[in-house]
């Protein structure tokens, strides 16, 4: 191979190499490519795919890198994975010959680590002046037509909506008889049976959930989705998606003892496509949130986006774990770019990637991304580890991004007018992580995991979620505290019976939560969603008032602050009776930190050598600086200051 590839400039403008494939006088020629290295080149197409099977229904040996098929580069032999090689095939039989295309795999010298570690820093652009992007989603399938057919037949559906109906709101049955009446239309029998498994099974093709496919889309200015012989724009799929989005809207009628649903009434139209609707709950966000986040691509390089670029590509798969984080790279600016290279163990990159995003950043933001344990051994617990899915959501904050929602200013300030002290040290084998913190108190109580709540029959929106509003974890407490031989919880002030659904009379002697002198209930609410809402009528996340009268009925807006921030935390309480929103992992004599320059406090666990960075935590009554500025009607019950601040090591 080292004689096809000639070393390319590293100085100045990037440069690369530029491949055009060679026409033939049947199907089953040899391929052969033509592959120059020519700076005066301003026009070439770039190919966005995947190396492996496009499809878990192809042959496993797709995903063997020993499966090989040969093709020849300039007179020379030379071994391609299976999928691209019929990407070549079809753009040979499709296009006129004369188009040069970049394709990473044959233009990169893939045995060359100084150069491959060069190229990929400069991927984003050049798919960026690249004139055109073709996806190849791969060979097509029996099912194929059906989805292209449908979708373009859908999409025109969706066009032709006016932009109200595109934003339907369901108020009433009036509202529910007009959207129904529409979708017998949209959503004929052939498009149930048919339409809709086909384009379950298109969004299911690898492409959807590669790492480097992200930057590709996002970066490339014009593309073409193409499968085997049948192509559309992105238009087209997302068009027909958006359609199907609408239909499962849930309806939500004005009394909540009679549940009902668009996605019910859908069903019922037409028999035996219940499992089709529970399938689109996971092919639809393939589609339509990466449709909405391709309009991030400015916002991530303008203010330095990092972060939500390293979330979504979290979710997606890489064979090489560096590319959970170089993958993302040319979706953001910083002043300091992180270096690419291959031969760099695993574990610096992402410990190194944390570090710069907290000393870039200037805040503790990226911790919110931690889930312990690290699942490489030698990351610290400080350190992000982006090889390991984290299906925990990170609490609003400074800096968090949601489709097109950035918050710009901080939601909490449990210490502040503090400024972020942040120091790196090699503390034994590991790295640590410095920090100036107050350890407050440690937990004495933590609940079940939401998966292992009792359901509660009289389901809103979902039997767990309800049971948690109905104060499952509320009550798992207070039997816990009956329980107890000192009952020791100075901030719970404890009534009469408690009825967690009548509001709160001071006079009736009822349970309350002395940090925010309120019922105990509402205190349980209002902690199991970090006290933010979604807000209505501005699209974003802010914190509730200290009545939450509104927000705290069950309502859509709360079930969706519940259903986010309920996945992988655990409601839990600490000696004194603080309530406290925390990480699952969360146990037992685990500490409540508070940390100079973060949004959020910190929960933590003693070792011998330092301290283990669980993870964030919301912590009711404390979070708006009440411990220093003397906001409770009672004293703070332990009267911090300055001088109980004191550097700690995170390992």
């Amino acid at each position: 191979m080292q004689n096809v590839y000639n070393p390319l400039p590293r100085g100045g403008r990037v440069q690369i190499r530029l491949l055009t494939i060679l026409p033939a006088d049947g199907p089953n020629d040899d391929i052969e490519l033509s592959l120059i290295h020519d700076a005066s080149i301003r026009f070439y197409e770039t190919l966005s795919y995947t190396w492996g099977r496009p499809h878990p229904s192809f042959p496993p040996e797709w995903d063997n890198p020993k499966s090989t098929q040969s093709i020849t580069v300039n007179g020379y032999p030379f071994e391609i994975r299976p999928n691209l090689f019929s990407a070549l095939k079809h753009i040979r039989e499709t296009k006129s010959g004369q188009e040069r295309w970049w394709i990473d795999a044959i233009c990169i010298n893939q045995n060359d680590l100084a150069e491959k570690n060069h190229q990929v820093r400069n991927m984003a652009y050049i798919y960026r002046k690249s004139g055109h992007t073709l996806i190849w989603l791969g060979p097509e399938d029996s099912t194929t037509k059906a989805a292209f057919e449908g979708m373009k037949t859908l999409s025109k559906y969706w066009n032709a909506r006016s932009e109200n109906l595109k934003m339907v709101q369901i108020q009433d049955e009036e509202d529910k008889k007009k959207y129904l009446k529409r979708a017998k239309i949209e959503l004929k029998p052939k498009h149930m049976t048919q339409t809709i498994p086909a384009l379950i099974k298109l969004s299911s093709r690898s492409w959807f959930e590669r790492a480097w496919t992200v930057q590709e889309f996002f970066i490339s200015g014009k593309f073409q989705l193409q499968c085997g012989s049948h192509s559309c724009n992105w238009g087209d799929l997302t068009g027909s998606y958006h359609l199907l989005e609408q239909h499962r809207i849930r309806y939500k009628p004005s009394d909540p003892k009679s549940p009902d649903s668009i996605r019910q009434a859908l069903i019922d139209m037409e028999s035996g496509i219940s499992q089709c609707y529970k399938d689109l709950d996971y092919a639809i966000p393939q589609v339509t949130q990466l449709h909405l986040k391709r309009g991030w691509k400015k916002r991530f390089y303008k203010e330095r986006l990092l972060i939500p670029a390293l979330m979504i590509i979290r979710t997606r798969k890489a064979a090489n774990p560096r590319d959970k984080v170089f993958s993302a790279l040319g979706l953001a600016h910083l002043d300091t770019p992180i270096n690419v290279d291959y031969d760099m163990p695993v574990e610096q990159v992402y410990i190194g990637t944390t570090r710069r995003l907290i000393e870039e950043c200037g805040s503790f933001q990226i911790l919110g991304n931690c889930q312990y344990p690290p699942r490489f051994p030698r990351v610290p617990t400080w350190a992000v580890d982006w090889s390991d899915v984290c299906r925990r959501d990170p609490f609003p904050q400074k800096g968090y991004i949601d489709f097109q929602f950035y918050i710009p200013e901080p939601l909490y300030h449990p210490c502040p007018n503090s400024t972020l002290s942040a120091r790196f040290a090699q503390h034994g084998q590991s790295q640590a992580l410095i920090v100036n913190a107050l350890l407050m108190e440690p937990i004495v109580f933590t609940s079940t995991d939401i998966n292992q709540v009792e359901p509660y029959s009289n389901d809103l929106v979902n039997p767990r979620l309800t049971a948690l509003y109905r104060g499952q974890w509320l009550t798992e407490f207070i039997d816990f505290w009956s329980g107890q031989s000192d009952r020791n919880f100075d901030l719970v002030e404890r009534g009469g019976p408690i009825d967690i659904f009548k509001p709160h009379d001071p006079s009736s002697g009822g349970w309350i939560y002395t940090p925010s002198r309120e019922s105990l209930y509402t205190a349980y609410r209002r902690t199991i969603v970090a006290d933010v809402q979604w807000s209505k009528d501005s699209p974003y996340w802010l914190r509730t008032d200290s009545e939450a009268k509104d927000y705290l009925h069950p309502s859509m807006a709360y079930y969706h602050g519940l259903n986010i921030f309920t996945r992988t935390r655990v409601f839990a309480v600490s000696k004194s009776g603080f309530m406290i929103f925390a990480p699952v992992e969360a146990e037992i004599d685990d500490v409540i930190a508070i940390v100079k320059g973060s949004e959020h406090p910190w929960i933590l666990r003693p070792t011998e050598s330092g301290f283990h960075f669980i993870g964030q935590a919301y912590v009711h009554g404390i979070m708006d600086g009440e411990l220093w500025d003397g906001h409770w009607e009672d004293p703070p019950p332990n009267g911090y200051t300055e001088a109980d601040f004191n550097e700690i090591f995170i390992i």
